[in-house]
């Protein structure tokens, strides 16, 4: 049994993380859940629709309830004088508990008590701020957000995190990926099943990968602040004394490297960055002969393969 991905899918289903839903949505998660309290039983219908005769075609009908057998009976409306037994579970309605599976959300990504977040709500039923990670073992932090359905409020949710009273650089939860979705205010999107690992019944973050997104990587150097903000341009490395802001093409150029900077290989063919970008030639017509070597590492000269500099 997973926290994310079932728990996931019956939200998105539901529509509302505060709408009833059924049992049959919960996927055989019930009892699991129950036990968290992520949900709570909210009653039984009273009335069900059901096929009649043609599949395509349904009629609402009242059901019987003998709660001491633990059934419902309706009578069938395609066939007369036929009547229908079925477990009272089939019927049986719950209501999610948001806030207590936030509140697993926090622990498992261990923020601090301190950094938790407590108007949690940003968009109703869209977007979560739970709270602020701690970048490695550093004493810089950076916010964790939750988001669901964004493709029903893409205005709304861009706007509330470019707002420039939140914290930029954070993570943004996603419940499913859109390689093109570009958030603003330096903010990067991550698919929560991949940054979740299960051994058994134990879920896990994956922090090698967290501290990649969030540009720590262990060393000293990389105690200092790192970020790349995409609306304003400012990019801050390791090695940097202080932030530096591009524009044009450059902008365009850091933009690509910094998107690839968590993957396993995080370099680019320079072929393909004047592919994405229509940068110069190479790195030094780009940003300088006397200075490209600041933001980019030749890590591969014979294939021509550059990433970020990450060490001083």
């Amino acid at each position: 049994m997973t926290i994310h991905g079932d728990y996931f899918s019956a939200l998105r289903r539901s529509g509302k993380t505060s709408e009833r839903v059924m049992s049959d949505q919960l996927k055989g998660c019930i009892e699991t859940f129950s036990q968290k309290k992520w949900i709570t039983p909210a009653g039984i219908l009273s009335s069900i629709w059901v096929p009649v005769r043609d599949l395509d075609v349904h009629e609402e009908v009242q059901v019987q309830i003998d709660e001491i057998a633990g059934v419902f009976t309706y009578k069938s409306p395609g066939v007369r004088n036929r009547t229908l037994t079925r477990p009272l579970s089939d019927i049986a309605v719950y209501s999610f508990n948001p806030d207590v599976w936030f509140d697993a959300l926090v622990d498992l990504f261990e923020i601090e008590p301190s950094k938790t977040e407590s108007q949690r709500q940003l968009i109703e039923n869209h977007l979560w701020h739970l709270g602020d990670l701690r970048i490695g073992n550093t004493n810089h932090q950076a916010p964790l957000y939750l988001a669901m359905r964004l493709e029903h409020c893409t205005a709304d949710w861009k706007r509330a995190l470019e707002d420039r009273r939140r914290d930029p650089r954070g993570i943004v939860l996603v419940d499913k990926f859109d390689d093109n979705m570009v958030v603003a205010n330096g903010h990067q999107v991550c698919w929560i099943e991949s940054l979740l690992k299960q051994n058994h019944s134990h879920v896990s973050v994956r922090r090698d990968m967290l501290d990649r997104m969030l540009g720590f990587d262990g060393t000293p150097q990389a105690t200092d602040s790192v970020w790349f903000n995409e609306s304003t341009g400012e990019l801050k490395l390791p090695h940097m004394e202080k932030s530096k802001s591009f524009k044009g093409k450059q902008l365009a150029v850091i933009r690509a490297f910094w998107r690839v900077r968590s993957e396993k290989f995080p370099a680019l063919k320079w072929e393909d960055v004047i592919e994405r970008t229509g940068c110069g030639k190479d790195p030094g017509s780009t940003f300088g002969y006397d200075k490209w070597s600041i933001y980019l590492e030749n890590v591969d000269p014979g294939a021509g393969m550059y990433e970020l500099r990450n060490k001083s």
